[in-house]
């Protein structure tokens, strides 16, 4: 085991303890309910004055792909490579629910976009339509979501946020929460860390002590075995924080 790694997962020890400290103190978050502990990852887009759906009732997760600023354009091909991967790993909230899906089994992941036309482009699946995502997507209201997230500012990207409740209806996010940082994923690699955004938001009890140790050992061994195991890809892939 590498000096990076044994310092890695002492740090995860000195996490959990502290998080299983505070819960003794503070007692357990509520969980959101859902029927087999599993949530189902769906999209949406954020329209300007559009604020997130609480109605009929609350989703189980609320997530958001948020970019800090406009892609260089060394780094535009990643930003158009997460949203395929977001477009073709994600299906429509709406189509869940009508499927029959029920809202607290449910983990909405919202995209900001400034333009419906870029929307309408993926309703038609227009193949220009990660383009036009990326050339009308809305950076200020990203801005200002991302601006809630300890540790900023946060001005590159790609980014997940995963918390609770609506982005849109708290000043800044408190108690447990999910956050990947995808500014320093190696290119063509996008797939990989939607994926592990996709498992981690569907099993992941994060309210129960100690299981942010557990998720961050797991997403360790999976990506050094991807050969993505450099202390600056790693820094970047946290789930679940502290937000305390």
């Amino acid at each position: 085991m590498s000096e990076i790694r044994r310092a890695l997962l002492a740090l995860l020890i000195l996490l959990a303890a502290t998080t299983w400290l505070t819960a003794c103190r503070t007692g357990p978050m509520s969980p959101p309910a859902t029927r087999n502990g599993d949530r189902i990852a769906g999209r949406e887009f954020l329209l300007p004055g559009q604020r997130e759906s609480t109605a009929p009732e609350p989703y189980a997760l609320y997530s958001y792909l948020l970019f800090g600023s406009a892609p260089s354009p060394e780094a535009r091909p990643t930003y158009l490579e997460v949203i395929r991967a977001y477009l073709d790993m994600l299906p429509p909230i709406q189509r869940l629910e009508r499927d029959g899906a029920r809202r607290r089994e449910l983990n909405v992941t919202y995209l900001p976009v400034e333009d419906p036309r870029a929307v309408a482009a993926v309703l038609a699946a227009d193949p220009e339509a990660p383009t036009l995502l990326l050339r009308h997507y809305n950076y200020s209201a990203a801005r200002i979501l991302l601006a809630k997230v300890a540790g900023g500012p946060h001005l590159n990207g790609p980014y997940l946020v995963s918390f609770r409740q609506p982005l849109g209806q708290v000043e800044r996010l408190t108690g447990e929460y999910g956050w990947v940082d995808m500014s320093a994923a190696p290119a063509g690699r996008a797939r990989l860390w939607m994926r592990i955004f996709l498992r981690e938001t569907a099993t992941q009890q994060y309210w129960v002590p100690g299981v942010a140790g557990r998720v961050w050992t797991t997403i360790l061994d999976e990506l050094d075995k991807a050969g993505e195991g450099a202390p600056e890809v790693l820094k970047g892939l946290v789930f679940w924080v502290s937000g305390r």
